[in-house]
């Protein structure tokens, strides 16, 4: 039995479904569990903390009934579809963003196309300057065993 009767899983069972298949994330669990040890283990006006939200289910949960949510993750689809799940812009908002971030990409392929070769190999855990670009790499040793020069900055 939940422990706040006002609040039960049976009449929003799925409710948040809907919301979640915005866009799909690899290990995204069912919005079912998260309502569940929110209305179970909370009250409203409550806070939960997410350390790793991933796509952002427990934070939506969180907001629809009533909590306040904080969440984060390394993952930086995952920190955007869950700005995108909770704190929802207008479409003209998401239009003008697209046209930027478009125009951002075009102009650092172009660059990375112009420059490239690069003039010394990619140093894991290093920067990768291509032209105007500073291009953070990631960490881990076998880096440039695994990706060619092109695949790491792009």
């Amino acid at each position: 039995m939940p422990r706040h009767r006002s609040e039960t899983i049976e009449t929003r069972k799925g409710a948040l479904e809907p919301i979640h298949r915005l866009h799909p994330y690899c290990a995204r669990f069912p919005s079912e569990i998260a309502e569940s040890a929110i209305i179970e283990y909370t009250k409203r006006g409550d806070s939960i903390f997410d350390p790793f939200c991933g796509s952002g289910t427990a934070l939506t949960a969180g907001l629809v009934l009533g909590r306040r949510v904080v969440g984060s993750d390394i993952d930086v689809l995952a920190g955007l579809l869950s700005s995108i799940k909770c704190a929802p812009h207008s479409a003209d908002a998401y239009s003008a963003w697209r046209v930027r971030f478009e125009r951002r990409l075009t102009e650092s392929f172009h660059t990375i196309e112009e420059y490239w070769p690069p003039r010394s190999p990619p140093v894991p855990g290093g920067t990768l300057a291509v032209g105007g670009l500073n291009l953070a790499l990631p960490g881990f040793p076998e880096l440039n065993y695994w990706y060619p020069p092109r695949v790491i900055a792009l």
